[in-house]
């Protein structure tokens, strides 16, 4: 019965394959694992490939997928510093484009690594293809394919000299195209809900990545000082430098080969830096941050065995602009000079000798390199507690930006990106005898032989994080005599983990202890060692109460009334018995059904979350302005990196494909009448993602509704066009794009800048008696509050009105609104973002307006707005080349806005 209250899995349905499986685990349990479950599958269990979904079910089941990703990200910035970080970490395996689509295809019901061999050939010939010249067969993961590595490497036929030719077996080519469709959807939500914000150098995700890489170096290092087996087995030095980055805020270098900053890696050296070039720290203890292995480097010769023992992991953590590398000497490609560090060829490369000059430096001598003449390839170092994090933030976000994740897809991705160095861990599904199966993080490394059936592998930042939020939380478990440990590493299971030494190569790897399995109800704390051995803080205080979910709460309320306040009432079939439920996001960032008691009232705004056994209250929650349910404990709730309402989340139902209006719904899941209005001017494109969203208001006594449906547009190519860029005019001294002249005298401008760490916004409104006056006045204005001269003939590229130009495109060329129907702007702004201090620059622009049809006569459509948004970023280079550059990813944003009529 399906509103019947179940507190344990049937004989029934622990059998029963599909997204609503329950848990059965496998002999060898990876607990870890179910935060992965939740966020892929929506629920604890493991879904196995299912060939029998619908292409629809499977579009939505990504898009619920997606979702449940943007609120786990979202879900990040609350909580304990602590906690933000183990939340960061955790997500973290899905803003990766290799997690992200592997995951994304386990949700649509496919295996992701499941195999496709393609075949190439090439002729040559005289206007035909006469003699074989070449044959290439190549294997692709599916996930591969969904990511767009296929479409990369698609030939064009060529002629009429060389001809290329791409075979794809019959029996796989539905596949495929489905694969590449699905793909396009999952590139879409990577885009616009994740890449775009990870490449913000300054934004929130740049910053917590930084300050979770600082935090795990402080995990692992106490996590294997904790452990007296192994950290005994360091040499003195190296214990030495561990207790002193511990004990005494010490220094932390982030490795570098040739200047190539080592993304994901930490460096304790045995004697810090001092900043003298001549002193190069080339000893000490080596942590790989993403998988959870230490290794001491007592030398060059150490680094490049250490170095040849991790080379794929290590090209990964280069940027791809370094792969790339540049047109001369100063400037290799990183993985020649790792490979010729490798080798021990004897290969040189010039470094800082002088002022004046260079001098040649052997490749043995590059690792944690400290000639560099550029300041983004000198050696990068800080104390552990503060400076280190800010380093690792702008290590991450150049290599997001350099990455250039929305290029790695499809046919646009540049010839020298190739997707088996670029890619990384991935999810998989791993079959398991008498059971569905589990999903593992790593796979993609067990493909080529290298995990361990106990290694905790890609798993390793989530893992230290917990690990050290448990040790922080363990001494003031013990003052106030709570006595039960905080579940640090998943919310409803934990394990202990070990520190194993490899003899061989003299390395430290983080494993799980083996032992027997625990039982499904309890609760272990996780250990290291006996520092974390100490009485434990039970999981509510900790604002992680997975656990008390109710399982398969999506079914609970499936057809339960819902109230104002998404509050929940279920019938129980059997006894009549009322009992009420609300969603709601733990400290986990894993969303959860949970059941509340029932004496709450609607006018307090507050309800308690109750343990389904017990009956006991274990979280009290408020109502947010959101429509979110938050911890009471503190402001709490969603709040987005970015600042856009996401839709709900989808349901994995296969339907068709439906109107716009059908995605507005009551409170009791009914389509909405009157949004029927949205398609009268919006036809459905199905190559677009939609967002859908509704406000009240009230007009004249009436409460009306908003409906509001935006898309994104990117444009990952943006390149400023000749008639725009900047050039000598007769108003100023300066040069300036002749569209920023016309339009400072007609719309509204203003600039922000910082003056003694304080935000000062200037409106450029300056008046005069003619038009030809405003416009010098103002660009005097604007002179006064940007003083750079480029940065200003930059700005000025891009803050006019034709950069709105792919919005009014989009909106007016035939695929969007309704035959008849055409967008007009109104009110268009543009705003200026500008921090001397920092590199980057901002330039926003919103265009409101209107919709008309002249067919009939209707010059303003009642009820109906249009707004466009979109930014350009700007950045500063560094020495030598300090000039501007404009970041050619430049999103727009639209939103259609139509009122219900009375």
């Amino acid at each position: 019965m399906r509103n019947q209250i179940q507190g344990r899995p049937s004989v029934s349905d622990d059998k029963k394959i599909g997204p609503d499986q329950k848990l059965t685990l496998p002999p060898t349990p990876n607990y870890e694992s179910a935060v992965y479950n939740q966020t892929i599958y929506g629920s604890a269990a493991v879904s196995a490939p299912d060939a029998n979904y619908s292409l629809d079910e499977r579009k939505y089941r990504i898009d619920a997928y997606a979702s449940r990703v943007k609120i786990q990200v979202a879900n990040i910035e609350s909580g304990s510093e602590g906690e933000r970080n183990v939340k960061f970490q955790r997500a973290r395996l899905f803003m990766e484009p290799s997690g992200y689509f592997s995951a994304g295809l386990l949700a649509a019901g496919y295996d992701p690594h499941e195999r496709f061999t393609v075949t190439y050939t090439s002729y040559t010939g005289i206007g035909k293809p006469q003699t074989l010249n070449n044959t290439v067969k190549r294997t692709y993961f599916a996930w591969e394919i969904a990511a767009g590595a296929l479409a990369h490497d698609k030939v064009q036929r060529g002629g009429p000299i060389n001809f290329n030719f791409m075979d794809i077996e019959s029996k796989d080519q539905s596949k495929i195209d489905n694969l590449e469709l699905l793909g396009k959807k999952l590139q879409g939500h990577w885009e616009h809900d994740l890449a775009r914000f990870m490449r913000d150098p300054s934004g929130d995700v740049a910053k917590r990545s930084g300050k979770a890489d600082a935090y795990e170096v402080r995990g692992v290092l106490q996590s294997l000082s904790s452990d007296p087996r192994s950290f005994g087995q360091l040499s003195p030095e190296g214990q030495q430098a561990v207790k002193r980055t511990l004990e005494h805020n010490g220094q932390v270098i982030i490795p570098n080969l040739y200047g190539f900053p080592l993304a994901g890696y930490a460096f304790i050296p045995y004697i810090p830096y001092d900043g003298n070039y001549t002193n190069r720290p080339n000893q000490g203890v080596m942590v790989d941050l993403k998988n959870g292995s230490v290794r001491e480097i007592k030398g060059d010769k150490e680094f490049a065995n250490w170095a040849k023992d991790n080379r794929d992991n290590v090209l990964r953590s280069f940027n791809a602009r370094d792969r790339q590398g540049g047109k001369d000497a100063h400037w290799p490609m990183a993985s020649e000079v790792l490979d010729n560090m490798i080798s021990g060829a004897k290969a040189s490369y010039p470094g800082y000798h002088n002022l004046l000059s260079d001098q040649s430096i052997p490749v043995s001598q590059t690792f944690n390199y400290t000639r560099a003449r550029g300041s983004d390839y000198q050696l990068k170092y800080g104390s552990l507690n503060s400076g280190i994090a800010e380093h690792y933030q702008a290590v991450n976000a150049k290599n997001a930006v350099w990455s250039d994740q929305t290029e790695v897809f499809g046919s646009s991705q540049q010839a020298w990106k190739d997707a088996k160095d670029f890619w990384g861990n991935t999810f998989g599904y791993v079959p398991v005898i008498g059971n569905t199966g589990n999903v593992v993080f790593g796979i993609h490394d067990g493909l080529y032989g290298k995990t361990a059936d106990d290694r905790v592998g890609g798993n390793a930042a989530a893992v230290i994080s917990g690990l050290q939020l448990a040790h922080e939380l363990a001494p003031g478990a013990i003052e106030t005599g709570l006595g039960e440990a905080p579940t640090a590493i998943n919310s409803a299971k934990a394990r202990d983990y070990n520190w194993a030494h490899d003899e061989q190569n003299n390395q430290f790897e983080l494993v799980r202890t083996p032992k027997a399995l625990v039982s499904a109800d309890e609760t272990l704390a996780p250990t290291v060692g006996r520092a974390l051995e100490s009485n434990r803080l039970r999981p509510s205080q900790a604002g992680q109460i997975t656990r008390h979910a109710v399982p398969n709460g999506e079914e609970v309320i499936g057809n339960a009334v819902r109230n104002a306040k998404g509050i929940y009432q279920v019938k129980d079939a059997i006894t009549g018995q009322d009992s009420w439920f609300i969603r709601y996001t733990d400290a986990t960032g894993v969303p959860g059904v949970y059941e509340i008691k029932g004496d709450f009232k609607l006018s307090d705004n507050y309800v308690q979350i109750i343990d389904r056994d017990t009956r006991k209250p274990v979280m009290t929650v408020h109502a947010s302005e959101g429509g979110e349910w938050v911890a009471a404990k503190g402001a709490g709730g969603i709040k987005w990196f970015w600042e856009r309402p996401s839709s709900p989340t989808p349901s994995v139902e296969p339907k068709s494909s439906p109107a716009l209006a059908d995605h507005f719904r009551d409170l009791d899941g009914k389509k909405i009448g009157a949004a029927q209005r949205v398609d009268e001017f919006l036809k459905t494109n199905a190559g677009t993602s939609y967002e859908f969203a509704s406000s009240n208001y009230e007009e004249n006594g009436a409460v009306k509704t908003k409906f509001k449906v935006s898309w994104n547009i990117d444009e990952a190519g943006f390149s400023v066009e000749p008639g725009e860029k900047a050039q000598a005019t007769e108003h100023s001294s300066g040069m300036y794009s002749p569209n920023f002249v016309l339009d400072i005298n007609r719309n509204p401008y203003s600039v922000t800048t910082m003056e003694n760490g304080r935000p000062i916004t200037q409106q450029l409104n300056a008046t005069a008696g003619s038009a030809e006056g405003i416009r010098q006045a103002r660009l005097s204005q604007f002179e006064a509050a940007i003083a750079d001269p480029e940065l200003r003939a930059r700005i000025s590229e891009v803050a006019h009105q034709g950069s709105i130009a792919p919005a009014t495109i989009d909106l007016n060329g035939g695929s969007v609104l309704q035959d008849g129907y055409y967008f007009g702007a109104d009110d268009t702004q543009f705003h200026i973002d500008h921090d001397p201090d920092k590199r980057v620059t901002q330039v926003r622009i919103t265009s409101k307006g209107h919709l008309s049809n002249p067919e009939k006569d209707i010059s303003h459509v009642p009820g109906a707005e249009v707004t466009i948004k979109r930014t350009f970023t700007l950045r500063r280079g560094s020495e030598p080349d300090t000039s501007y550059k404009i970041d050619k990813d430049a999103p727009t944003t639209v939103e259609v806005s139509v009122a219900s009529q009375a």
